[in-house]
């Protein structure tokens, strides 16, 4: 299926959903790391969870990664600083409205056929494995990995891989095609580890990734 949202889109079979789980080393003591609060939930009226970082410097990484019904429609990131404790950040056409509440985050999501989406997403504590992962920084479209974790035996996990490939920019020009696939993790998981392995059924077959949590890189310079 070809989805026209700017760019064409062709949407993979998805794999199915894993209940697993990773918490990482801590870097809070690398000189000139930006130190992150986690905040992760799902959306109350759309299949997808957010998962959020924000750092003491007042930056912001959002990620909204959909489900079987919504994986390449609804997955994107977005970036921006927040304002008074507020951020209104678009991505592709999608709008996530945010604010920051103590331990928790108002987040409202406004998808491409202007349908508006809320939840109250809460803030990690200590022992929560809840995270939020990203691709590889050499992916050409960057992708992400929520961890959510509601208190069960083992918290649920969402990804959504995705590859660029042509250019509107290219000589001739092309349009850009964006693909999309869920994501597995890779058991055993290595609970200790900063690094989540987790595999993709791509178009030229299953690949193997390796997502860092946010909250483990490192600042830049």
């Amino acid at each position: 299926m070809i989805l026209a949202l700017g760019t064409h889109r062709k949407v993979l079979l998805p794999l199915a959903l894993c209940l697993v789980a990773c918490s990482g080393e801590d870097d809070s003591d690398a000189a000139g790391a930006a130190q992150f609060s986690v905040f992760t939930g799902r959306l109350e009226t759309a299949d997808a969870v957010v998962g959020l970082a924000v750092s003491d410097r007042g930056d912001v990484e959002a990620y909204v990664c959909g489900g079987a019904a919504t994986f390449a429609t609804h997955s994107r990131w977005f970036v921006g600083s927040l304002s008074s404790g507020s951020a209104s950040l678009e991505a592709e056409g999608l709008r996530l409205d945010l604010t920051v509440q103590g331990e928790a985050t108002d987040i409202t999501l406004t998808a491409l056929d202007g349908a508006v989406h809320s939840t109250l997403v809460a803030r990690a504590g200590a022992g929560s494995r809840s995270a939020l992962f990203e691709s590889p920084t050499d992916a050409s479209c960057r992708w992400g990995v929520v961890m959510l974790d509601d208190g069960g035996a083992e918290p649920d996990i969402f990804g959504t891989w995705c590859s660029q490939t042509g250019s509107m920019y290219g000589d001739p020009p092309g349009e850009a095609t964006e693909v999309f696939a869920q994501v597995t993790p890779v058991e055993p998981v290595d609970f200790g580890n900063t690094l989540l392995p987790v595999v993709a059924n791509t178009p030229t077959g299953e690949q193997y990734f390796e997502v860092r949590r946010i909250s483990d890189r490192r600042a830049a310079p």
